[in-house]
């Protein structure tokens, strides 16, 4: 086979323009740190990597989650400290008040400080989280009480407010206005009944009737307080394990799609190294033409 000058630089154009293009690659890879910069770089890799992403950004959102899911029954628990504080103080008036020889301005006092407990109670319970009130419900736009002629009415619903935290579990966050009496007398109820009964001096509804319903609703926020515990603790061996997750994901992605720093440039010094001696070669086997002649 007859070896002309047109095929030699036709092998020697080729061959520039492949380590040319070489170089081109390991520049952009080296301008973005990864490895993968289009999908044909890497069919299998690009494919890989979009799964693992698409899984990242799944444990991102649960991490987002349970970090809402934190927050509200943080929220919560102060609360129901709040309550069980006031009921603390409401027993502490109900025992000062269950006392025949008391004066008549010593019961008014007393019965007031009970009133203003209860208006403390009142605002406890539409505690909110941002805008949104926690022991609504659902409805968590709007006060879930609200008092009209001395009387506490409940505006919410009995809706649970669930959070997915991983794949397998969805968990309610709410605690509802109905559930803070479950079954235990109305708390603003007893406290209106208990300061009539001081005013009054109805010592023995004071200490037959009014302190034990004050520690029946006691006993309820202190039942809901180890719920919410409970959730909580769980919420944060979730939020361990989820963020276990997602650094061996991004550990996995890392591998997958990241640039190995040294190893490019090396493979870059060497494809700029083969350039130039293309080049070389290139003008030694090439022979001169008439416009070199020319020049």
């Amino acid at each position: 086979m007859r070896i002309t000058n047109r095929l030699l630089a036709d092998h020697l154009v080729y061959n520039l323009q492949k380590t040319s293009q070489r170089m081109d690659e390991l520049q952009v890879q080296l301008a973005s740190g990864k490895r993968i910069t289009n999908p044909s770089d890497d069919p299998s890799g690009t494919k890989n990597a979009m799964e693992l992403r698409s899984a990242l950004n799944a444990v991102g959102q649960y991490q987002r989650n349970v970090a809402d899911a934190q927050s509200w029954l943080q929220t919560t628990d102060q609360a129901l400290q709040s309550f069980n504080d006031l009921l603390n103080r409401a027993r502490e008036l109900a025992v000062a008040g269950a006392n025949n020889t008391l004066p008549l301005d010593a019961r008014e006092a007393i019965a007031q400080e009970v009133e203003s407990v209860r208006q403390f109670a009142i605002q406890t319970a539409n505690t909110s989280q941002g805008n949104r009130h926690v022991f609504g419900g659902l409805r968590t736009t709007t006060p879930p009480f609200t008092e009209t002629a001395g009387v506490v009415n409940y505006n919410g619903d009995g809706g649970h407010m669930n959070r997915e935290v991983d794949p397998s579990t969805s968990m309610s966050v709410n605690i509802t206005g109905t559930e803070l009496n479950n079954g235990a007398p109305d708390l603003f109820q007893t406290l209106t009944n208990l300061a009539n009964d001081i005013r009054n001096a109805n010592v023995n509804s004071i200490s037959g009737t009014r302190i034990g319903e004050l520690e029946q609703v006691s006993t309820n926020i202190q039942t809901l307080r180890t719920v919410v515990g409970a959730k909580a603790n769980r919420l944060s061996e979730t939020e361990q394990t989820l963020e276990g997750t997602s650094v061996n994901f991004s550990d996995l992605l890392s591998k997958a799609e990241d640039l190995d720093m040294a190893r490019a440039i090396t493979d870059l010094r060497t494809a700029q190294a083969s350039y130039q001696m293309a080049l070389q070669v290139g003008a030694k086997i090439i022979p001169q033409t008439l416009v070199d002649f020319l020049r």
